[in-house]
Parts: structure tokens; C-alpha cells; sequence
């Protein structure tokens, strides 16, 4: 069974190992996508296309970001992965306009 937690942490380690220049971009991405088809759950809910092969691709850019200390990116993943939930709510603000004399 897929843990996501543990997945995110794979991909991030892999990601962390290219920055610091002890692997290859070409290796990178091979290990990257080989991590997101084999520990990352695939539920189609978190991601509109499930694991496509643009979809590795797009994980590795926010995963890249995460990475190099961009939070909105690593929380972004950890709701995307679901390893933790986000409720949204919707308002609409609507105001008068006020009319000058």
C-alpha cells in the first residue's frame, strides 16, 4: 500500500540530492517519475488527470520549489497528496455604491 507522506518525502529527497549536485537532472527525473507511479497513491481524486506523464512533471516543478523553501508549494503538496485537508469556503462580496452629490 502507498503511504503519500512517505512518497512526498522520497520526492523531495530525490529533488534535494540534484540541488546539492549528487545526481544528474536526467537521473533526477527518471527517480522522480519512478517515485510517483510506485509510492504515491494514484486516487484520481487529488489531481484531475490522475498520474499522467505532465502531471510528474508539474509535481517535480512544485516539489522543486518545496525544496528550496517556498512553503505555499509544500503545503500546496501535502493537501494536493492528501496528507492533510483543506475546506474552502466561497463568499461573495458585494458592496453599494455610493452616489457623490
Amino acid at each position: 500500500m502507498t503511504d503519500n507522506k512517505k512518497g512526498l518525502e522520497k520526492l523531495m529527497s530525490n529533488i534535494e540530492k540534484y540541488v546539492k549536485g549528487e545526481q544528474s537532472l536526467p537521473d533526477c527525473l527518471t527517480q522522480h517519475s519512478i517515485i510517483c507511479f510506485n509510492d504515491l497513491d494514484d486516487y484520481i481524486e487529488y489531481f484531475s488527470d490522475g498520474w499522467s506523464k505532465d502531471i510528474t512533471l508539474n509535481l517535480f516543478k512544485i516539489v522543486y520549489r518545496a525544496v528550496n523553501g517556498d512553503e505555499k508549494a509544500y503545503s500546496r503538496l501535502k493537501v494536493d497528496l492528501g496528507i492533510e485537508e483543506c475546506n474552502l469556503q466561497i463568499v461573495k462580496i458585494t458592496g453599494t455604491k455610493e452616489e457623490s452629490p
